[in-house]
């Protein structure tokens, strides 16, 4: 994971500033002849024994920026005193009492006119000659939000190698983990679009590039541009190493999730898991629901559009009037072990193509499938414990909570083709080779790629369309866990729960 640094955020009242040096007016524009200026942000806070060389570092580009200003965040060092030394070679300076680096940066660009580009760079670190000038040249395409370098981090001791965290672009790996620091070339329009820098956040490069990459917006590794990336004790990523808890913020806030449930018609189901979505602790407007309803009971139906308008989230309504008996309702067969048992097949194979009716119905912008069950309640905090699993281990295609079986005494889990006896303890995430879809977080590329099925082996021994998926996610290559902390109430007809 890339690191930032700084203090943490304080509350933010911005005191009078100081500058040094007049603040121009905006640049005129030639007509047919677009100004292609940058204005550089350098943030500081105590950082006073680095900031010459950052400074010069961005003074001496092989292609000039158009501004640069020292942005001094609450320094009580020598960080005013080193600042004005560069004064006579057009550098600004602004102080603020803000103690936080994202409200700092946006105060940078305030003072600044305003330019097609912007580029941040903390004062601890310094870029090599070429830095913008790579970067500018590879923003050719106007659907490019940001364009990046690689990371050579070093210490007092010399080199220690390139950030292995900096990769090539591309939209679902940026939802694994972050690819790009902060000290990026960014297009001035995708930053306004959303909104700049985040003021009450860690991790806000990440969140940056997730929302500018969710409203359509590119990226662009460029390999030959270098920023030297100072590693010390001083950075704040020292103090949140292994803090997996806070890095489920930037999901949180800059991804969707769609919320796939299927409806047999269990009209007691029904009010219980609406409730349970009022009580869900996740931000409303990256929640999309596609309910998918195989009732054929216009009653049920009516109640279930009913409950999707008066819900705070946005949805999906899909009416599927298949059965896989005609004498038996769905909602009948979902709770029937003997109509299970003697229909296996048949309806292994109706609900696999049930899903891949809801997959068509799936907003384009979702970055995780989240498949609940009518009659399963996951804790109100699933998500943040599911979506914790995804980025501590970049190589989980999916994350199940843990439920026990209504017709079997085990637990819906399986490894080496054998139920589990006990979930994970809480807080663990466990390998399994399958599991059911009853509560199941996906990422999107590997729910696009399962090809709904209705057994694992061909036989009419391994029915089960979720035990099939979930055995092609690991067959790919991906691994499925089970979350310890996800304990699921697996509800019955009678109002008791397992």
């Amino acid at each position: 994971m890339i690191t930032r640094k700084k203090s943490k955020t304080a509350a933010l009242k911005i005191q009078p500033t100081s500058y040094v040096g007049s603040l121009p007016d905006c640049p005129t524009m030639s007509v047919g002849q677009p100004y292609v200026g940058t204005a550089c942000v350098i943030t500081c806070h105590n950082y006073a024994k680095f900031l010459s060389q950052c400074v010069e570092s961005c003074l001496n580009q092989s292609e000039p920026f158009d501004h640069v200003i020292v942005v001094d965040d609450a320094s009580t060092d020598d960080t005013a005193a080193v600042a004005r030394r560069f004064a006579a070679r057009g550098v600004r300076y602004l102080r603020g009492e803000w103690k936080n680096y994202s409200a700092a940066r946006m105060a940078g660009v305030a003072a600044l006119p305003r330019t097609p580009f912007l580029l941040f760079v903390d004062a601890d670190n310094s870029l090599s000659r070429s830095y913008h000038e790579r970067l500018r040249t590879a923003m050719t395409d106007s659907n490019l939000g940001a364009t990046y370098g690689h990371l050579l981090q070093f210490d007092e001791t010399g080199t220690l190698g390139l950030n292995e965290s900096v990769r090539p672009f591309e939209h679902h790996d940026l939802r694994r983990q972050n690819l790009a620091d902060a000290c990026s070339l960014v297009r001035r329009e995708a930053f306004d679009q959303v909104g700049g820098w985040k003021t009450d956040s860690f991790l806000t490069d990440w969140m940056m590039w997730m929302d500018m990459t969710r409203l359509g917006w590119k990226m662009r590794h460029v390999p030959e541009a270098v920023l030297n990336y100072r590693v010390h004790k001083e950075q704040m990523s020292s103090v949140r190493f292994g803090n997996w808890d806070i890095h489920v913020t930037p999901m949180r806030r800059s991804c969707m999730i769609a919320v796939v449930t299927l409806f047999s018609g269990r009209h007691w189901a029904l009010d219980r898991h609406f409730d349970w979505l009022k009580r869900l602790d996740w931000e409303r407007e990256n929640l999309h629901l596609v309910a998918l309803d195989n009732s054929n009971d216009p009653k049920f139906s009516r109640a279930l559009k009913n409950h999707l308008v008066k819900s705070d989230m946005a949805f999906s309504y899909v009416a599927d009037r298949s059965r896989v008996l005609r004498e038996t309702s769905a909602a009948e067969l979902a709770g029937s072990r003997t109509h299970r048992s003697e229909n296996a097949y048949t309806l292994a194979q109706h609900l696999a193509r049930l899903y891949a009716v809801a997959r068509q119905h799936i907003p384009a912008g979702a970055d995780f499938i989240w498949s609940v069950e009518d009659d399963i309640e996951p804790p109100a905090d699933a998500l943040h414990h599911m979506c914790k699993g995804i980025f501590r281990y970049p190589d989980t295609g999916a994350v199940t909570g843990c439920a026990r079986s209504r017709f079997e005494e085990q637990w819906i889990l399986w490894e080496n083709g054998k139920a589990l006896s006990e979930p994970p303890p809480v807080g663990r995430y466990n390998p399994v080779d399958a599991a059911g879809f009853y509560c199941m977080l996906l990422r999107r590329p590997v729910f696009d790629a399962i090809a709904f099925r209705p057994t694992r082996d061909w036989s009419l021994q391994n029915c089960a369309y979720d035990w099939a998926a979930t055995h092609d996610i690991v067959k790919s290559g991906w691994n499925v866990l089970a979350a310890g902390s996800v304990r699921c109430k697996h509800w019955q007809e009678d109002g008791s729960c397992l």
